[in-house]
């Protein structure tokens, strides 16, 4: 069978929709009877496989509005030429033109529910380009079941057009016992002391504000911590910041900006403990990355976290930060907790793959082509 993947929006650095395609494409590498020809922008490092033929388009990561300009005169001719059996476009909306055997993958719809964490521009594509997309792709690919449930309540899709496929953490992220390599990265980021860490992008869906005004209560109680915030800006940060300056934390919480893939294990194995309180989540992959190298975590009890993250973490109410601060203590300072935490997140991270991802992800390709050729 031969599929299209379209990673023409893949950009230089990893986030979460990076995160998935990159990992996907991997898995889908390793799977028996399965040829692929992937369209990227120029100048994004991915790695080769036999399986894998490389397309690169005339943009560069970044250039959206030259991708989306550009793309609808391209990608009819080049699906034609290339004769896929399915295209698998994992980026929330189609391409104008794309073929009838489509498979379109959704993360969230938060902008129809929280429209206030998109910038106005992208909330106005968005809220165009996606209902058209859901209604064009043959298939939908969710990556959690809530998300599922979303696209159902807010779209009135058959829940049959639908499938779920979860997400996991990379091998890299795992126990590493080497104190040299964690020593490296807390000197490259200048972390001394015990520290709580955040990764995410930094914008009003993570509940950051609400982040800095819990461990102000935990600094409070005596704690020698500080905090850590990791994740590339996207917008709203001048919020945080006069919350950080409001409560006369600037010594003691740190925004380190984007940390290359390549520091995020040892970040995570260095940190006492994991916050992730997040308002809004597709999936929530950073739970599974904390989880998997044994760092013990609080997240929200809402959207698909609890679906992620199991009875392996302690899930409070992200908008209460009295509940936020106590769940922060209680994981700080009892060792019984800890190390429950510490065994129950290994475990949960292992019941996901990405080869799991991938398997269910050709069998939506392989029942899409069987309902043509029936």
């Amino acid at each position: 069978m031969h599929v299209g993947l379209d990673l023409s929006a893949l950009e230089l650095r990893t986030t979460g929709a990076g995160v998935y395609q990159r990992n996907l494409l991997a898995a889908l590498a390793r799977c028996p009877d399965l040829a692929l020809t992937v369209y990227t922008p120029q100048g994004v490092p991915l790695p080769t496989s036999p399986q894998v033929t490389r397309q690169e388009m005339p943009w560069h990561p970044g250039s959206s509005g030259k991708r989306i300009a550009l793309g609808t005169l391209l990608w009819r001719r080049r699906w034609a030429r290339d004769r896929l059996d399915v295209l698998h476009v994992p980026i929330y909306y189609l391409p104008p033109g794309a073929p009838p055997r489509s498979v379109l993958t959704v993360y969230d719809v938060r902008f129809a529910r929280f429209p206030e964490t998109y910038p106005r521009a992208r909330l106005a594509f968005m809220r165009t380009a996606v209902p058209w997309s859901l209604r064009r792709a043959r298939h939908l690919i969710a990556i959690s079941e809530f998300t599922k449930r979303e696209i159902i309540d807010l779209f009135q899709l058959p829940p049959e057009r639908i499938s779920v496929t979860h997400l996991a953490a990379r091998p890299a992220f795992r126990i590493l016992a080497n104190p040299a390599a964690l020593a490296g990265v807390r000197a490259k980021y200048g972390l001394r002391d015990p520290f709580i860490l955040c990764v995410g992008t930094v914008e009003p869906r993570k509940n950051l504000t609400r982040v800095v005004e819990a461990f102000a209560r935990v600094r409070q109680g005596g704690l020698p911590h500080v905090l850590v915030l990791a994740g590339q800006t996207y917008f709203a940060a001048k919020d945080i910041m006069a919350t950080i300056n409001r409560l006369h934390l600037e010594p003691y919480v740190t925004l380190v900006g984007y940390v290359p893939d390549e520091d995020l294990p040892a970040l995570y194995n260095s940190a006492d403990l994991f916050v992730y309180p997040s308002l809004y989540e597709g999936f929530g992959i950073p739970v599974l990355e904390a989880m998997a190298c044994g760092t013990p975590v609080v997240a929200s009890n809402a959207t698909s976290i609890p679906e992620v993250a199991g009875t392996a973490a302690l899930l409070v109410d992200p908008r209460d930060v009295t509940a936020l601060a106590d769940a922060m203590v209680r994981a700080l300072t009892d060792p019984d907790l800890r190390k429950w935490l510490h065994g129950a997140g290994i475990d949960r991270a292992r019941q996901f793959s990405w080869d799991q991802t991938a398997a269910a992800t050709v069998a939506v390709y392989r029942s899409i082509r069987a309902e043509d050729d029936a």
